[in-house]
């Protein structure tokens, strides 16, 4: 393996620099240089045959659950926030002495003095202070003292990992994006291999992602052996500090530590820290105090972008650039990573036969979107429903025989995100989702899924697809998890003299709206009282969050709201969240699932899967179905439903099926946009239908217009619908953004009349962010309601569009192509 990575490229990933932001860290993959990386160690290429049985796997999972249970205890969160505050940066770190000394990245602490919260493993929370710091070059470590306050700490045991070979099996932990605040979770443990090493910085292949920052990599058997530092563009690609320069290190740090500055935290828990600005720079960034609620911006989540560390792409951090290992992204070097977990791969095929033989692949309109597991031998399965197309159509299956059949959909549930899909195809065998065969593996407290424990995800071609281990037993999602519809509301529960007035029994009312938001476009106001969500009565601001977060991004939602004695219902469609409201959890290399909160309770592993491989069970080592695979979060985790919610789910849709009730639509029909005769009219991002995973409703992060976004495949289109009073043609415009440093730009863009007239125009390349208006030529509208449909022919693109502008032709004074106009 070190001959592979002797010589790495570039790492200059400009989605995560610097330190935390504003209560949801960003880990650090700093703008730096290519540098040559060389393994001071001479380890050797790790064994490809060390694990090649299903025994060996077996003794690996034992080491996991092993060594996770003995290192988390010592594992913590950072804040460097006053108490009680979720502003500021955050970060993880690793407790090294019982008297109250924490390890952590030199670019969380940034420099010595800065006020801290610790949070230890359980949720106590002790007051603390940053010591000596080391953030310059590729070295990047620090300290923190804590006072324990009579807490017993459990300090980890520390190795030097040159001891190490290459290939060895590790784990790592961290509070990824930032601690959860609301609801407490322990950090999350993932798996992974050195890959190589020299005498500052380890290569390793477990998923780092903001918020992991300083947190410990230990051994296999629960040994601290680095720092976690820098994250790459893909999920694989991650460095940590190596202990051999921080062990002999720890002496000087301490002694940095300003003299009575431990007594003084104590003294003033609660006041402001001594520097309250994000590590490396960064800052933090003040948010409405909005709450849970799907809403503008939530306090304590991240800020934008401006927290990052070192300014725009390539400019140094203020202690110093940041250079690290970089990796080689030849075929070459992908393959040997892949190589290792063929390996694991092959060694658990006899573990998810039968579950293999039971998966299929959904497809919409010739796109694969989500995997189908078979639940009966009458032909019916099991997927996401959030990738499914709103109307319902053009569902096809690939069967485990290969045969591609039709399937509609016949029965939902909502709050797991789970369809039923009746096909023509009987008697493929089906899965089992009863847990039964389960007790046998359960814990003392009734747990059968722990942290360290492996999971292994098969395929519809017959294969395991992926291995990973559990991350997190049992967790609900939160608000952290960005990829659920947005909404754009501020609101407060209302008080009983408002109820009254209004002649509600419940509902919150609308205290803000963020511009350009899904709310705002449909019509909410501040002041109106919101009573229900797709008649869910919303009687708290918690309720409304938990509804908003069921939705998947580009769904649309009934709003019941009471304004001014009367009842009216708008419909919404859910966006992105806003960079203010949270980390992009989704990137170009880690797309995450379309939804991927709102679930309730899920388990966290750290298997390697693609949004468009949701909906296939998930096995235990000894072949037991112990889930299925529900969402795709980020380039660190996939969530499953346990089989437990899973059949109690297949039961009630059974129920629904027998009973012939129709399953919930995933999306409410938008009212048709009145196109206007005598002028323009501009039809935005916030009444259009977004067809195909890949496309986004997004809103920036000052708030303002929001575009869409997308376009990765030539089937995505957008679509709106009109209602047109006077048939003719008429002029179409559009306000588009198209960076032109990518690979792969859009060089046309067509408007089509959904069974009617079309036109199409070439696309010139814009500066990144920036919007210009681009006459597309002109249409024949037919009168009464239609369908005009945006498409990209030549995608995959980076293509943006904020609006389309509809303007009447009159007899000869068709107006002529237009220079582009920035807008």
């Amino acid at each position: 393996m070190a001959a592979d990575y002797a010589l790495f490229m570039s790492f200059l990933h400009p989605v995560w620099r610097g330190g935390a932001i504003a209560g949801a860290s960003v880990a650090v993959a700093l703008a730096g240089g290519t540098v040559a990386f060389v393994p001071a160690v001479a380890t050797g290429p790790a064994d490809d045959e060390a694990i090649d049985t299903l025994d060996e796997v077996r003794a690996l999972e034992a080491r996991y659950r092993a060594g996770a249970d003995r290192a988390i205890g010592s594992s913590v969160a950072v804040l460097m926030s006053a108490s009680g505050s979720n502003r500021g940066s955050s970060g993880s770190g690793t407790i090294i002495s019982e008297d109250g000394w924490i390890v952590t990245a030199g670019h969380v602490g940034d420099s010595a003095g800065r006020a801290c919260r610790v949070k230890l493993f359980d949720g106590t929370e002790l007051s603390g202070v940053t010591a000596g710091q080391v953030f310059q070059g590729r070295r990047d470590w620090g300290l923190i003292k804590v006072d324990p306050k009579g807490v017993k700490l459990v300090p980890a045991t520390m190795r030097s990992p040159a001891t190490l070979s290459n290939g060895e099996w590790m784990l790592a932990l961290g509070h990824t994006y930032g601690p959860e605040m609301d609801d407490w979770i322990p950090p999350a443990m993932r798996m992974g291999r050195m890959l190589a090493q020299d005498e500052l910085v380890l290569l390793v292949d477990a998923p780092f992602a903001s918020g992991d920052s300083g947190g410990g990599v230990f051994t296999a058997d629960g040994e601290l052996i680095g720092i976690v530092s820098s994250a790459g563009g893909l999920s694989w690609q991650s460095t940590a500090t190596s202990l051999v320069p921080v062990l002999p290190d720890l002496d000087r740090l301490k002694a940095e530590l300003p003299a009575k500055a431990m007594p003084a935290v104590v003294a003033q828990e609660g006041a402001a820290p001594t520097d309250d600005s994000g590590a490396g720079g960064s800052e933090s960034t003040p948010m409405p105090d909005s709450g849970d609620d799907g809403s503008a911006a939530p306090q304590g989540e991240a800020g934008g972008e401006q927290g990052e560390a070192g300014g725009e792409e390539g400019e140094a951090p203020r202690r110093g650039r940041r250079r690290g290992p970089d990796f080689d992204r030849t075929r070459e070097s992908e393959d040997a990573v892949s190589r290792e977990s063929r390996v694991l791969l092959r060694a658990v095929a006899d573990t998810c036969k039968l579950a293999s033989v039971s998966v299929g692949v959904v497809y919409v309109h010739d796109h694969a979107v989500a995997l189908a597991t078979v639940v009966d031998d009458a032909g019916h399965l099991l997927t996401k429903r959030s990738e499914l197309p709103a109307d319902g159509r053009g569902i096809f299956v690939t069967m485990p025989d290969g045969a591609m059949v039709s399937a509609t959909m016949v029965a939902a549930r909502p709050e797991v995100d789970l369809a039923l899909l009746a096909t023509n195809e009987p008697g493929h065998a089906p899965v089992d989702f009863s847990s039964a065969a389960l007790a046998q593996r359960a814990a003392p407290d009734g747990s059968v899924l722990d942290e360290g424990m492996l999971l292994v995800s098969p395929g519809a071609d017959g294969a395991a697809m992926a291995i990973g281990a559990v991350a997190l037993r049992e967790r609900t999602t939160s608000r952290r998890d960005v990829t659920s519809a947005f909404l754009g509301v501020g609101v407060r529960e209302a008080e009983k003299q408002e109820l009254e007035g209004a002649g509600v029994p419940g509902a919150v009312w609308v205290r803000m709206l963020t511009r350009g938001s899904p709310a705002e476009a449909a019509g909410v106001r501040e002041g109106d009282l919101l009573v229900s969500v797709d008649d869910v009565p919303i009687p708290t601001q918690q309720v409304l969050g938990d509804v908003v977060r069921r939705h998947a991004i580009g769904e649309a939602m009934v709003l019941e709201l009471a304004r001014d004695g009367e009842r009216i219902k708008l419909t919404a469609r859910g966006a992105v969240r806003p960079r203010e409201s949270g980390p992009p959890a989704s990137t170009p290399d880690a797309p995450a699932s379309r939804r991927s909160s709102g679930f309730g309770s899920v388990v966290q592993h750290d298997s390697v899967l693609a949004a468009d491989e949701m909906g296939a069970p998930v096995v235990d080592l000894d072949g037991h179905v112990v889930g299925l695979n529900i969402a795709r979060v980020d380039r660190t985790r996939t969530y499953a439903l346990s089989a437990d919610r899973v059949a109690r789910a297949l039961d009630v849709m059974r129920v629904d099926m027998a009973a012939g009730k129709q399953p919930v639509g995933l999306s409410a029909p938008l009212p048709p946009i009145e196109v206007s005769v005598e002028s323009e009219s501009t039809l935005s991002p916030a009444s259009a239908e977004p067809i195909g995973r890949d496309m986004r409703y997004s809103i920036p992060t000052r708030g303002s217009e929001g575009s869409l976004d997308g376009f990765e495949s030539p089937a995505d289109s957008i679509r709106w619908n009109l209602h047109v009073p006077v048939e003719g043609r008429y002029q179409v415009d559009v306000r588009y953004s198209l960076p032109g440093d990518r690979q792969g730009p859009v060089k046309r863009v067509l408007v089509q009349v959904v069974g009617g007239d079309s036109t199409e125009a070439p696309l010139k390349k814009t500066v990144r962010s920036r919007f210009v208006r681009k006459l597309v030529g002109d249409v024949h509208l037919p009168a009464g309601e239609c369908v005009l449909e945006v498409s990209a022919p030549d995608a995959p693109s980076t293509l943006s569009i904020r609006s389309l502008i509809l303007t009447p032709v009159k007899p000869d004074t068709r107006a002529s192509d237009q220079p582009q106009v920035p807008q």
